[in-house]
Parts: structure tokens; sequence; C-alpha cells
């Protein structure tokens, strides 16, 4: 458990550091995830995507 730990927090910290691509990711995985959603939503209701 603790090799884990390290293993983690090593990346994590360097990923703060570079905080304007951070952000960019961030914002990218969101878009992905809401896109995600509503594809979802979609299937449930029974309409082909586009």
């Amino acid at each position: 458990m603790n090799k884990q730990k390290t293993l983690f927090s090593s990346p994590f910290r360097r990923v703060h550091r570079s905080r304007r691509r951070t952000r960019l990711d961030g914002l990218r995985t969101r878009k992905k995830r809401r896109a995600k959603q509503i594809r979802k939503a979609l299937q449930r209701a029974g309409r082909p995507e586009r």
C-alpha cells in the first residue's frame, strides 16, 4: 500500500505545477463526460445517435 501511495503522489505533484494545462484537461474531460451522459440519455430514450 505504501508503494502505491508513493507512485501516485509524485505524478500528481508534477501535474499541479503546470496549472494551465490541468485546467484545460479538466474542461476537456468535463465536456467528454457531458457528451457521454447525453449519449446515454438518448440511447435510453430509444433515439439513434447522430
